[in-house]
């Protein structure tokens, strides 16, 4: 029986991570220029562990899916060389990685992923675009995709609520939908009036 473990990304995968990003980058259609990513080795890897994290998928303790984690651009929480074994794509295991590292993301408060995406290979940008992800920018030869986390908030009192509401008001937009769902006396309409002020 096969087990699929998605974990903390450490120095000692920098070796496997760089060999599977070798061998998932280069299964892919060629590129103009050619992806970074066949430059990557063991220890610009170990250094991106080291500096900003990131998980691998382990099938029976072999290292078949990662990623990176990027913490240095665009305000959000960002991933990089996600990478699956040519042999075991098409299973989930990119979904699932990716899966846990929005949860990372989530726990950390962060209120957005991002990650650049060639937009010559359509197959990756289906990917994204299936879970969510959309463009925001360019950067280079690459399409700036990016997908907004959930946000929670505990409201003590229906000053903090009406506060939150005010807050929020600077950011909407015309056009935006805004759902207000819970029991009664939830704030709801604490939330509208200081959404309207």
């Amino acid at each position: 029986m096969t087990s699929l473990d998605i974990v903390e990304a450490l120095l000692d995968h920098a070796a496997a991570v760089a060999d599977l990003i070798h061998r998932s980058f280069a299964a892919r259609p060629p590129v103009d220029p050619p992806a970074a990513a066949l430059a990557e080795d063991e220890a610009s890897v170990a250094a991106a562990i080291a500096e900003s994290g990131g998980l691998v998928a382990l099938l029976d303790d072999v290292v078949v899916g990662a990623l990176l984690f990027d913490h240095t651009r665009h305000g959000r929480f960002g991933l990089r060389r996600v990478s699956v074994d040519p042999g075991h794509q098409e299973h989930g295991i990119a979904s699932a990685i990716v899966g846990v590292a929005e949860s990372v993301a989530e726990e950390r408060g962060v209120d957005g992923v991002w990650l650049l995406v060639r937009d010559e290979l359509p197959a990756t940008v289906r990917f994204w675009r299936r879970r969510g992800y959309l463009p925001v920018a360019r950067e280079g030869v690459h399409s700036v995709f990016a997908k907004p986390m959930p946000v929670h908030v505990k409201i003590e009192s229906p000053e903090a609520m009406a506060e939150l509401a005010r807050k929020l008001a600077e950011i909407v937009r015309a056009g935006d939908l805004l759902i207000l769902t819970g029991e009664l006396g939830a704030g709801k309409t604490t939330f509208t009036q200081g959404l309207g002020e």
